[in-house]
Order: C-alpha cells, then structure tokens, then sequence
C-alpha cells in the first residue's frame, strides 16, 4: 500500500496512528500525526496572539483523514452501486434524489488465500474502530452483520458552497455532475435540477487489469 494502513496486518500497527475526532455532528478517523501538527499550531497561534477564530477553521482544514485498506468480497445479492441508484422517483427512504446513497456488503475473500487468511484480523480491526468510535454507553450498529459482512454506504452528492462552486467547474467532465450517467428519465430530471446546487463524489471502481471504472 503506497499510503494507509491495511487493516488485515496482524501486528494492529495503525492502531497508534489514529483517533476519532469529532468534527461538527459527526465523527472523522483521522491521523493522529495530523492532531499533533493542529497542537503545535495552535500553540504558535498563542504565542503570536493569533485571532482565535482563525485558529479553528484552520484547525478542520488540516484535519487529514486516515485511509485503511481490506481485501474484501462484495456481494453479488446485496450491491447496489449503479451510478443512479436505479432511481425511478422518490422512495420512502430516499425522497430526494441529492440524498442517495449508493450502498453494498462485502465479506471474505475466495479467491485469494493469503486475502482469506487476513479476513479474521480485519473484523478483529473493524470491531476495535467500531468500539472506538463509540460514545459512552450508546454502541455501534448497522455496519456489520452476524455474518460478518462489512456494511458500506456512500454519499453521492455534497451540496455545494460559494468556495467551492469554481473548483467543481474544474473536474474532468466524467465527474460533472451534467453528465452523471442515469438509467431512467426520472433521474435524469432530477440530475439536471442539481447541476447548479450539487456535485458528484464519485466511488472509483476498477477492474482485475486496472482499469477504471465511475460508480
């Protein structure tokens, strides 16, 4: 892995390099090399009597996310990842289609035995962040089941804000949202009203040779 941890190393060594970091109304997995730099700056700031409001927002900004790393299998029966979420109109759980949310389980590898054999440890990792992540009494649920299939859920669309509106403009068009591919013209209608309200975070995918795929 060029960057990340794998959570299938047995010697748990990422477990020192990260933390749960709560970030508006929610939490991030983040390095823990990143909360050292936003400590030290913070203590710059006070010595050079830096403006306090400053300090936070640039405190979120330099917030790094940690990237972990399975091998995992994902289930022909329960993968829901078409661009649009075969969306014909609005659900009782998605009544809007900005809200979608592409989804899939995976579980353990068959192909690959050393991908097999890693398979207990990255639950063993996976429960550990789950605890973790925990807040007082309140336990951690929905991301996996008494399978032990990992549970992924992927926010397709981000509103956006006057910052970032030109530097969506710059994506590579397969990533605009104008050109989203969609299945039905009902998500087609719904897709255009959000060109100028939203863009696309797009779930790369690849196939056994590399190639990429937009999901």
């Amino acid at each position: 892995m060029q960057f990340g941890w794998y959570l299938g190393d047995p010697s748990n060594a990422f477990r020192d390099q990260v933390i749960w970091k709560r970030v508006n109304r929610g939490h991030w997995l983040v390095t823990k090399e990143s909360v050292q730099a936003i400590e030290n700056a913070q203590t710059a700031a006070a010595v050079n009597d830096a403006d306090d409001d400053n300090a936070s927002s640039d405190n979120e900004a330099t917030l790094q996310h940690a990237t972990l790393h399975a091998v995992l299998l994902i289930s022909y029966d329960d993968c829901w990842l078409t661009p649009c979420g075969n969306r014909k109109g609005p659900t009782v759980v998605t009544k809007n289609f900005e809200d979608l949310k592409l989804t899939f389980q995976a579980g353990s590898p068959t192909a690959f035995d050393i991908f097999k054999r890693d398979f207990p440890i990255v639950i063993n990792n996976v429960n550990w962040l789950m605890n973790e992540a925990a807040i007082g009494k309140a336990p951690t649920k929905d991301f996996m089941n008494p399978s032990n299939m990992l549970r992924f859920r992927h926010v397709l669309f981000e509103k956006l804000d006057h910052e970032s509106v030109d530097a969506a403009s710059e994506l590579e068009d397969a990533y605009l949202l104008s050109e989203w591919p969609v299945i039905h013209i009902e998500a087609a209608k719904a897709r255009d009203r959000l060109v100028s309200t939203h863009r696309v975070i797009p779930l790369p995918a690849y196939d056994i040779k590399g190639g990429a795929h937009l999901t």
